[in-house]
């Protein structure tokens, strides 16, 4: 009589924790325009909870009028926070606004902006949470109006030869 009342007792119990971990992680979250936590009346972008693939959390962010995406993040955290792989922002319309990439909480990799109707605006890279190199502004014809040249986050008057990221220098951070 006591294993079963031991069993039951147990079976109550994981029960009920995986209740509490299911409602906590499902609950929506209502976003402003600035991805600040707001209420659903003054919201504009909502967020349900993360997929999990391999070690990474990927959090869809919807847009509250048109329920397309708005924001797609790869993080390493339920909160995404921990921010760590592409993060690709959407227009309304539905095509990609820009993408970024993160390693360690920090921009680190190609960027790219494009114009509302999914032409390439803006290109370049980031090292460390700076621009680097060159960035290329292009017409929606593809033809570039515009370069900026960078190190570490600083805007210069030339272009300065940069040392591509490699797998190894990566991996080592």
């Amino acid at each position: 009589m006591k294993k079963l009342a031991l069993f039951f007792f147990l079976l109550l119990s994981a029960l009920m924790i995986g209740k509490n971990r299911y409602t906590v992680s499902t609950d929506t979250i209502w976003y402003d325009c600035d991805y600040k936590v707001t209420t659903k009346e003054n919201a504009a972008i909502y967020k349900i909870r993360p997929y999990i693939i391999k070690d990474r959390y990927i959090h869809v962010y919807y847009n509250k009028f048109t329920h397309k995406n708005s924001l797609i993040s790869y993080s390493l955290d339920l909160y995404d926070s921990k921010l760590e792989g592409k993060r690709t922002y959407y227009y309304d319309n539905g095509n990609v606004n820009y993408v970024v990439h993160y390693k360690n909480n920090v921009k680190e990799g190609p960027y790219i902006e494009y114009y509302d109707d999914a032409k390439i605006y803006q290109q370049g890279e980031f090292r460390q949470d700076k621009k680097e190199g060159a960035f290329i502004f292009k017409k929606k014809d593809g033809s570039v109006f515009g370069k900026e040249y960078w190190t570490n986050g600083v805007k210069t008057s030339k272009p300065t030869k940069v040392k591509p990221l490699t797998n190894k220098s990566i991996a080592n951070r």
